[in-house]
């Protein structure tokens, strides 16, 4: 496994959770404890998975000379949503919670998904046989 692979199959994780949250939201009456549970799992997941690609792109982008402003720039997008989303959960307050899961998480699924596709298809067209070992061993250390 490369480095590449490793960030892949984090992003299958996500997509799962997303499936997990879509498949919640379409029950004809929404478990609201379930929703706000996978949520946070997603949300842990998601928070460090993050961390993990922002050192990757900037160390990529200093490699092949590419810039991945785009991907910063969705990063900090999605953020938002993550924020208000597990802000509104830690309120307590149901109906906002009710709202904001019919509204924003719905959005923030969309563009996370959007997003995921994005950096794929970024990723996709990294030639490793390209880089040095070193690049390849500072590439596995950024997201470790």
């Amino acid at each position: 496994m490369n480095p590449i692979d490793f960030l892949k199959k984090e992003h299958d994780i996500i997509e799962r959770e997303l499936v997990e949250l879509e498949t919640i939201i379409d029950e004809e009456e929404v478990n609201y404890s379930n929703l706000i549970h996978v949520f946070n799992r997603l949300h842990n997941l998601w928070n460090a998975h993050e961390e993990k690609e922002t050192n990757f792109f900037i160390l990529l982008g200093k490699i092949t000379g590419n810039s991945y402003e785009q991907i910063k720039f969705e990063h900090q997008e999605l953020r938002g949503y993550k924020k208000i989303i597990h802000d509104t959960i830690k309120s307590g307050n149901e109906s906002e919670i009710k709202t904001v899961f019919d509204t924003d998480l719905i959005m923030m699924i969309d563009k996370l998904r959007a997003h995921l596709k994005t950096e794929n298809e970024i990723i996709d067209n990294v030639h490793f046989e390209k880089f040095s070992q070193q690049e390849i061993k500072e590439l596995w250390e950024s997201i470790k």
